[in-house]
């Protein structure tokens, strides 16, 4: 059995932008599918890094999401689903973990 966890990253958990930084403009999560992706977290002090890829899909019942399925080396296989209705968080180009993008969570 596959672990899926449902990631949120509404507006008051980014930090806001400062006056000398760009504004990022929306995308869609269909520009991901198929690309290798880094996701980043902290657990407590440290930042953990996992990677995996996304495939983008549309579902009536949810809506539509990006799943990134971990690589396999992760424990039981988890795949991090963001719903694009309620993703609201940062995904970068990635210079640092050998994937194409970084989804910035937290």
């Amino acid at each position: 059995m596959k672990e899926v966890i449902m990631m949120r990253n509404k507006r008051q958990y980014v930090r806001p932008l400062t006056a000398d930084q760009p504004q990022a403009k929306p995308v869609r999560l269909s520009e991901f599918d198929g690309q290798r992706m880094a996701v980043l977290m902290r657990r407590g002090h440290e930042r953990v890094v996992l990677r995996g890829t996304a495939t983008f899909v549309r579902d009536d019942s949810v809506g539509s999401t990006l799943m990134i399925r971990l690589d396999k080396d992760e424990p039981g296989h988890p795949v991090f689903v963001i719903s694009e209705k309620e993703w609201d968080g940062r995904i970068v180009p990635d210079f640092h973990h050998g994937c194409d993008f970084c989804v910035v969570v937290g």
